[in-house]
């Protein structure tokens, strides 16, 4: 160490004492580097030579960054010029608990001069801050500022760029630390605030990372705003430590040397430390395996679309897998966007309906290869669950079995089905298709309203057993042509012992009287009556819209019909906007209001409602709405003043609301339903919620409907049959 600093003091002699420039912050003096880097420049850009600390040099000139020396090369023994970091020259000068001796001289060279290198050893001496514990950390800010007080709102001594180690010191103040600086030669104590410096980790152990950056850079210090001293390819796999809060520190080497550089953290991720085999579909034509975890990397194998892919997870967005080229394993990257996974549950079996003419059959999981077989629209097809889009199908082609591949999108979801249901022929005549498509050939055909058995099939159709020419074929039922019955969890006789609780009523004998349990199982088992009667229509669904003709229900059903003659096109509106049947509406208008001659149909004026006067209206009242036996009109009037029905049309569409909210759109949407109620029976286990105690109700509100039917050319008919336990 003397001899170093001897140098120092020589250069104080030859040029008198020049400060040490101002970029060098003191308490950034650390042990001194064992080795030391020479440049060729002043820049610092190519490093002439490595020296020991312990050389001799001589200070030649003082730069702001470097400094001109010249040294002895022990092995040519020649004087070499050169550039030192100013950093390496103030370790030299301040090593810890080393003092500036100045060498013994003879008295005769004892000169002025000396004297003064003397004064400054001692003014050095005085202005360095006293020893105290350091602390490293490195500058966030852009830049880090050092501060004349504990305020950031004061003078600043001195900046430093983003990224930069600083040494520093506790002090007195809670937000600040201490650090002793250079401005012009002299020592100063300024003040770091402590949000703008963070400590490194401290015994930080390597991690293995993946660059994802293209390129990815390392930088000479932890700021991007810094040089980049090397730089990777995406991919590229890397070891670093962690360092400060979104950088690493990385060592690399530049000319065979090692540097310590640093990465941000953003530009690089961590490998799963559990990858999970897996298989995928190749989507891309063609699939890459590339060298590195990149698009722009080499590429080791390409697969045809469609390929199944054996790998592993990795990264993000990647897949590891392994690969053979000419014989030799090789560890190659698979993007994530360039396969499919397959299901988790694949191989699981299921059918399908072909909804394309035709229907494909691939070599592989990709519409780009080659067809193995096709099949007619409509088929159902076997198969077993692969991907999302894909599902693997065995095919016989030329007698050979072969593994293809089906299109998801080209199939619709089937399954089986044991249970038998029943429901009616809603279209003259309803077919039955030799295949589930209505393209496929008419196999046999039946009238409108034919009770037909049959079994789910998809949501779309239904199959069934038909016999054609003394021979039973399967057949196939489009959903759209038949209308199935109510499946309840109940057995009739349990249904009649809940309705027998509440006493019903029925009067064959002329006058009202309860029912017996035989005579309320007859009203209530729904296979006592025959498609052909008109007591049929107590299955009416009341929630869908008849679709008839205005024009053809003024001129037959309401013809003649006191104030509702005309009125088909109130209860079309009326129909549609309250999602119940005209002819139901029409019907009850009709029971109602006396074949619409009633008063209330025709119109009361009313002019106090609960005893209070109103502005005198005349109002109307289509449904007997509000109409009790005590004060049918008065109460019935009232109610349509409450409710504005002040015009006929009114009263039709307004009353259609309250009949649809008390019963029909509440789920009791068929006569049979509002008298009997089986939902309730098998949710509550008794009977509740039923419009009336008379056994035969909703077979007398039957014949009505059925006569208007029967004056029509032009409607929809959908029925809703209940089906009991052991009631098939």
């Amino acid at each position: 160490m003397q001899k170093t600093i001897y140098v120092l003091l020589a250069f104080s002699l030859l040029f008198s004492v020049a400060p040490l420039p101002s970029s060098v912050l003191a308490n950034e003096a650390t042990e001194a580097p064992a080795q030391m880097d020479v440049y060729s420049d002043s820049e610092g850009k190519e490093v002439l030579q490595t020296i020991s600390s312990e050389m001799e040099f001589t200070l030649l000139k003082s730069g702001t960054e470097f400094s001109k020396i010249s040294f002895l090369d022990s092995e040519s023994n020649e004087s070499i010029v050169g550039y030192l970091s100013n950093l390496n020259i103030h370790s030299l000068s301040t090593r810890e608990n080393t003092e500036t001796t100045i060498p013994s001289l003879p008295k005769d060279e004892k000169t002025e001069t000396q004297q003064k290198a003397s004064s400054v050893s001692s003014l050095k001496k005085a202005t360095l801050a006293p020893a105290t514990a350091t602390i490293k950390g490195v500058a966030l800010k852009s830049p880090t500022n050092i501060y004349e007080t504990n305020n950031t709102s004061s003078n600043v001594l001195k900046s430093y760029a983003q990224g930069t180690l600083l040494t520093y010191s506790e002090s007195s103040y809670s937000n600040f630390y201490q650090a002793t600086v250079y401005v012009n030669g002299v020592a100063m104590t300024g003040y770091i605030y402590k949000n703008d410096v963070e400590l490194p980790v401290s015994n930080p152990q390597n991690i293995k990372g993946v660059a994802i950056k293209n390129p990815t850079v390392i930088y000479a210090k932890a700021s991007a705003e810094s040089k980049g001293i090397k730089t990777y390819a995406q991919g590229s796999n890397l070891t670093y430590k962690p360092y400060i809060n979104g950088w690493y520190q990385a060592t690399v080497y530049i000319n065979s040397k090692a540097v310590a550089g640093y990465i941000n953290a953003k530009d690089v991720t961590v490998p799963t430390t559990s990858p999970i085999a897996q298989k995928g579909i190749g989507l891309a034509a063609p699939t890459a395996v590339y060298a590195k975890a990149s698009e722009t990397a080499k590429i080791l194998k390409k697969y045809v679309q469609g390929s199944i892919l054996s790998s592993e997870t990795y990264i993000a967005g990647w897949s590891k897998a392994t690969v053979t080229i000419n014989g030799k394993k090789n560890t190659g990257y698979i993007k994530e966007a360039d396969l499919q996974p397959l299901l988790a549950d694949r191989g699981e079996s299921g059918k399908g309906i072909g909804l394309v003419q035709p229907t494909a059959i691939y070599t592989k999981a990709a519409e780009s290869s080659k067809v193995l077989k096709t099949y007619a629209q409509g088929t159902v097809l076997q198969y077993k669950t692969l991907s999302e889009d894909w599902n693997e199908a065995t095919v016989y082609v030329n007698g050979k079995e072969t593994t293809g591949y089906l299109k998801t999108k080209d199939l619709e979801d089937a399954w089986s089905s044991s249970q038998i249901l029943k429901g009616f022929a809603l279209k003259s005549p309803t077919n039955i298709y030799s295949k589930a498509a209505v393209n496929s050939k008419v196999l046999k055909t039946y009238k409108m309203r034919t009770v037909l058995s049959y079994r789910e099939l998809s949501a779309n159709w239904f199959e069934c057993t038909v016999t054609v020419n003394g021979k039973k074929v399967t057949g196939y039922i489009h959903a759209n042509d038949v209308k199935g019955v109510s499946y309840y969890d109940l057995s009739i006789d349990q249904a009649v012992a809940m309705q027998m609780k509440v006493n019903p009523q029925t009067d064959s004998s002329g006058s009202w009287k309860t029912a017996t349990a035989v005579q309320t199982e007859y009203y209530l088992n729904p296979t006592n009556f025959l498609q052909t009667t008109s007591s049929f229509y107590q299955f009416l669904d009341l929630s869908s819209v008849a679709g008839t003709n205005a024009s053809e229900l003024n001129s037959t059903v309401l013809k003649n019909k006191g104030i509702l003659s005309g009125q088909a096109s109130s209860f079309i509106s009326a129909a549609k906007t309250y999602g119940i049947n005209e002819i139901y509406l029409i019907s009850h208008a009709l029971l109602e209001t006396g074949h619409g001659n009633s008063a209330l149909a025709n119109g009361i004026v009313v002019s106090s409602i609960d005893g209070k006067a109103v502005t005198p209206k005349k109002v109307y009242n289509m449904y007997g709405i509000g109409a009790i036996d005590k004060c049918p009109e008065q109460c019935g009037s009232e109610y349509a003043y409450k409710a504005g029905w002040f015009t006929p049309e009114a009263a039709v569409i307004g009353g259609a609301q309250f009949i649809g909210n008390g019963y029909i759109n509440a789920g009791q949407n068929t006569l049979y339903k509002m008298r009997w109620n089986p939902e309730k029976m098998v949710a509550n286990g008794y009977a509740t919620h039923q419009y009336a105690s008379d056994i035969g109700w909703a077979v007398k509100q039957t014949v009505q409907i059925a006569n208007m039917y029967s004056q029509l050319s032009k409607y929809n008919l959908t029925l809703e049959i209940p089906n009991y336990l052991n009631n098939n």
